[in-house]
């Protein structure tokens, strides 16, 4: 057995120690914002997550929270209530606090989980989270009290850990990612088919079952409490203002002049398309046992998530998250600190950019469609321009 060296053990305890006071820090900074920016910034907590679950523990419809705030409806799908039903009997400063306490060490966590390392350098894992908490996707994300960042952490476990997690936890994390389908409208059939490709027709059956089963037990207290409540979600959903949104769906709309019905399933059917070209460009190294058949698998996923800001016919600048775990997996991808250096170099120019159009006053969402443009763009320069082994789209 291999001894460790006196300076190795060293070497590990000042990571450890390192990247706990990061942490600390972090959390520190979260107990500052907990207590100047409560309850009044959590609105799409309240609306989508906490009022209908009050409602819902009083047995009255969860998708009717009109009665409570006149001209505003709830939108997120009900297996929300099932994964976070205790909420309803919290009072509502505590839950926003847990919320926002919750989604903060989501980002921390999924930051963590994308740099594929078990004990990140320090350094490294602290410019990416100052990066991704700078951005005003983040910011916004917290202040709402959006479940984005969640779900992209639900869809990174998956990712990273998917050799490694049984097929029920897959399932249940699939199943969390549905709570917004428009956010894994394109990882989720990636997914699948990656799964039919590395382990076969049966294993993807398994996890159908289990992806059935987690919604079937997530939607118990909905039709426990109030089993009517489908009728008053399609009217929520009808009822839903047509927005300008950050991807390419507005633009498609205006240009050819579509419908919003017809444009969304024209974008959901190419998103998937690429998404599983995206997967079907690994097909050697997922059909062959290798050393990088992980990597690779890895990075296809992580691209689909990138590029769902672009394709999905619904999503908002707090929807940019999804686009975070790619930027962090080939940051930490690089191997000589020059390359990094100019890595993060080109992310801040963006990130510059990004709040220097928000302080210039420009609040409409539909303005920030470049914002995915830029960073996928910028990741495949810094692929091409650094002949990185795991390139997206050749081998």
């Amino acid at each position: 057995m291999e001894k460790i060296s006196p300076n190795n053990t060293d070497s590990v305890k000042i990571s450890f120690i390192s990247i706990f006071i990061l942490i600390a820090i972090f959390i520190s900074i979260t107990f500052l914002f907990l207590r100047f920016f409560r309850a009044p910034f959590m609105w799409d907590f309240r609306n989508n997550l906490y009022l209908p679950l009050n409602l819902l523990i009083q047995n009255q419809s969860p998708y009717h929270i009109q009665t409570i705030s006149p001209g505003i409806t709830a939108l997120w799908f009900p297996m929300a209530f099932g994964f976070f039903f205790p909420l309803g009997y919290v009072n509502f400063v505590d839950a926003s606090a847990f919320w926002l306490l919750l989604n903060i060490a989501g980002a921390i966590s999924m930051v963590w989980m994308a740099s594929r390392k078990h004990r990140p350098s320090p350094i490294l894992l602290g410019l990416c989270l100052i990066l991704i908490f700078i951005f005003p996707s983040t910011s916004a994300h917290l202040k709402l009290g959006q479940i984005s960042i969640l779900i992209s952490l639900a869809m990174v476990i998956i990712i990273v850990y998917f050799q490694k997690l049984p097929d029920w936890a897959m399932g249940f994390l699939i199943t969390f990612s549905l709570i917004k389908p428009q956010l894994s409208v394109f990882f989720v059939p990636g997914f699948l088919y990656a799964v039919f490709q590395l382990r076969g027709w049966a294993t993807l059956k398994n996890l159908l079952i289990w992806t059935f089963s987690g919604l079937v037990i997530s939607l118990l207290p909905i039709y426990f409490y109030f089993p009517n409540w489908f009728p008053d979600l399609i009217s929520n959903y009808s009822n839903n203002p047509i927005w300008g949104h950050p991807s390419i769906f507005t633009h498609l709309l205006l240009f050819f002049e579509l419908k919003g019905f017809l444009g969304s399933w024209i974008l959901s059917i190419i998103g998937i398309v690429v998404s599983i070209f995206i997967i079907n460009n690994f097909h050697k190294s997922l059909s062959i046992k290798s050393v990088n058949r992980e990597i690779d698998v890895m990075n296809s996923l992580f691209w689909i998530l990138a590029i769902t800001p672009i394709f999905s016919p619904y999503v908002w600048s707090w929807d940019f998250v999804l686009i975070f775990p790619l930027m962090v997996f080939q940051i930490f991808k690089l191997a000589k600190s020059k390359k990094i250096i100019l890595a993060f170099i080109g992310y801040f120019a963006i990130l510059i950019l990004y709040v220097i159009q928000k302080l210039s006053g420009q609040i409409d969402d539909l303005l920030y469609w470049w914002i995915p443009w830029g960073m996928i763009g910028f990741t495949v320069l810094i692929n091409f321009l650094f002949n990185s082994k795991d390139k997206i789209l050749t081998k």
